[in-house]
């Protein structure tokens, strides 16, 4: 049995683009990768990467360049 964290779901769906984000997110343990899909950005205008992902297309690159740079010292 698997189960899944109801975040990264909208309307019976996985939320458009969490898998590619998932998959490019330099975060391997599962509590790492909720804090960063769950954690308001100021460069997200505060939302959460995933509360931004649900909004559509206009945060997909800056939530990309996080992703790829979550946990490195010095990432912005």
């Amino acid at each position: 049995r698997y189960e899944y964290p109801v975040w990264q779901f909208s309307g019976g769906e996985m939320v458009p683009n969490f898998a590619m984000i998932l998959q490019q997110l330099d975060a391997e343990h599962h509590v790492d990768q909720t804090r960063f899909f769950l954690t308001p950005s100021d460069d997200l205008d505060g939302l959460t990467p995933i509360e931004a992902l649900k909004k559509g297309n206009q945060y997909l690159e800056k939530i990309e360049r996080k992703a790829k740079q979550f946990q490195r010292q010095g990432a912005k």
